[in-house]
């Protein structure tokens, strides 16, 4: 998987070597930089609320979907959780 930061940062995540958890993807693949740069390995995670786009290189609709729906429901709690905030102000 592929994924595309906010600040324009591309990891690319070993297969089968990344999670999703809570409000993050956690994993290690590389870090790609400009063509014609070195890339550099990379081990850690990356909030979700910093990626702009997901890239799969191979199809995997349980992956899809699951991924999707996690976006889901973290943008879902977040919004429910600034509501809630707001209205005991």
């Amino acid at each position: 998987m592929q994924v595309r930061t906010k600040n324009q940062h591309t990891y690319k995540f070993y297969e089968d070597d990344f999670i999703v958890k809570e409000d993050s993807i956690y994993g290690s693949g590389r870090n790609i930089f400009k063509p014609g740069s070195w890339d550099e390995d990379f081990t850690g995670s990356i909030p979700l609320k910093d990626i702009e786009s997901f890239k799969f290189d191979r199809f995997d609709t349980g992956n899809t979907v699951g991924v999707i729906a996690f976006i889901a429901i973290g943008v879902g709690i977040i919004a429910f959780s600034i509501a809630s905030g707001l209205s005991n102000l």
